[in-house]
């Protein structure tokens, strides 16, 4: 009997306006993202020459960014490393620098202007899955069929789960027919021209995303079925449900960046740089002043000495303090994450991004593996030159009359190793493992799952008790 009501509600909507309208939205949406993905230019990773100065490392190539574009369109692609610790990030939106100005406010909703799956889903899907089922008892009752059909022997709990069967079969088709034109765009046009290749591990992942897709998108079914059999009548069904629909898909999510922005207080980009400043002047040529004033230094020798370790401090101190800026930002960043998991669309963003292996935690994961790997580097320089004397933009210079002599004093160089560079310790990135994936993923596939329990208990809740008429 519950198969029978689902292939009831499956004929239903596929006559109904509705299938058709998201058939045509999927097929566009899903192919026109298959051709953003195969024209999108592939960075191409940079070996670099070896240098005991400075040196810029290259992120690998996200095969599956159309599946998860991901939560920062400033996407870090590249870094530049200099000797001493510095690490400046680049996007490739900002080949030069990596901007300092937080996009809390769309973190969990990706920009507009890369349209992949975890949008569609996310917003389209879920969506179209209460505008399918708004209807699906309020409107039986109202026309006097759901008592008719609860007058046969079966019970309602069947009733409302075939319901509910027939809603994922008919989301289901569209679902599955855009998803398979998008991925025959990918491969052949993609394996045409080059700029895309999926391996197995790829397809794995692929399919471990439908899985989560179907999970969510349940979930608003589920919700559907809820509101329509707490609502006398369709409109005021549709009403509620798309008020819960903006609240959980579109103002939660934004309305946690703002949270945060206002919990998490952080330096300004003009307050960190006024800061690093006023260190630079008091610690750079005022302190080489003050060492010669007081007699500590009376040679050429000694102010070179003086100059070296004081710029050598001088820059680490910068460096922990950009350090810290920067954790501050990616802590404010994680704690709009944390306070968007009260919505279900951000919870299916982090899993996206974590099964396709993209967005923010991976632009971590990438700055901390430069980090470790600059341990080696620092190592492999200091073998070569025999000491390690940062790279910086900062830089000074002086000249003070000791004992009736001239002298002169400016900030050291790194010294670039000019014989055999044999043994160069190149980046190389490491990549999660689909287990790793999944490992990360299931926190958030447990509280979506634990979002349709509770909208299924508390349909089937209201269906039974509620009156037929």
């Amino acid at each position: 009997m519950i198969g029978q009501i689902a292939k009831k509600e499956i004929h239903h909507n596929l006559y109904s306006i509705r299938f058709p309208a998201l058939l045509v939205i999927s097929v566009i949406l899903f192919v026109l993202n298959g051709i953003l993905a195969v024209t999108e230019p592939v960075q191409e990773i940079r070996m670099p020459r070896p240098s005991t100065t400075r040196l810029t490392v290259s992120r690998q190539h996200d095969a599956l960014e159309f599946c998860a574009w991901g939560s920062n369109a400033d996407r870090i692609q590249h870094a530049t490393v200099m000797i001493g610790g510095s690490i400046s990030p680049q996007t490739m939106d900002s080949p030069f620098q990596l901007p300092v100005r937080d996009r809390l406010a769309q973190f969990a909703l990706p920009y507009a202007d890369h349209i992949d799956w975890a949008f569609i889903i996310k917003i389209i899907f879920s969506l179209f899955a209460i505008i399918f089922t708004f209807d699906a008892v309020c409107w039986e009752r109202e026309q006097g069929t759901l008592i008719l059909m609860c007058s046969n022997p079966v019970s309602r709990s069947s009733v409302l789960l075939g319901k509910y069967l027939g809603a994922c079969g008919t989301l289901l088709i569209p679902l599955m027919v855009g998803i398979i034109l998008n991925l025959l765009v990918i491969v052949v046009v993609g394996g045409v021209m080059g700029t895309v290749s999926l391996q197995t591990e790829h397809w794995l992942r692929t399919g471990l995303l439908i899985l989560a897709s179907v999970l969510y998108i349940s979930l608003f079914i589920l919700l559907g079925l809820l509101v329509s059999s707490v609502a006398q009548r369709s409109s005021s069904s549709l009403l509620i449900l798309l008020s819960f629909w903006v609240a959980l898909v579109v103002i939660l999510p934004n309305l946690a960046g703002i949270l945060a922005e206002q919990t998490s207080k952080t330096e300004s980009e003009y307050q960190l740089s006024r800061r690093q400043r006023q260190i630079w002047d008091l610690g750079g040529v005022s302190e080489l002043n003050k060492q010669i004033d007081s007699g500590r230094i009376t040679t050429q020798e000694e102010l070179d000495r003086a100059a070296e370790e004081l710029f050598i401090r001088i820059i680490k101190i910068m460096n922990d303090i950009e350090s810290e800026h920067r954790g501050a930002l990616v802590a404010k960043h994680r704690s709009a994450r944390r306070i968007a998991m009260v919505s279900p669309a951000a919870i299916y963003q982090y899993v996206g991004e974590a099964i396709a292996d993209s967005g923010f935690e991976r632009q971590q994961r990438f700055l901390k593996s430069i980090r470790d790997y600059y341990l080696i580097y620092e190592d492999y320089v200091r073998e070569k030159v025999g000491k390690v004397i940062p790279g910086c933009n900062w830089t000074f210079g002086m000249s003070r009359n000791i004992g009736g002599k001239e002298v002169y004093a400016t900030s050291p160089r790194p010294e670039e190793y000019k014989n055999d560079m044999s043994g160069f310790p190149y980046f190389a990135e490491p990549r999660w493992s689909i287990m790793d994936s999944l490992r990360t993923s299931l926190h958030n596939l447990a509280i979506l799952f634990l979002w349709s329990i509770l909208f299924f208990v508390a349909a089937h809740y209201v269906f039974v008790k509620r009156s037929l008429r």
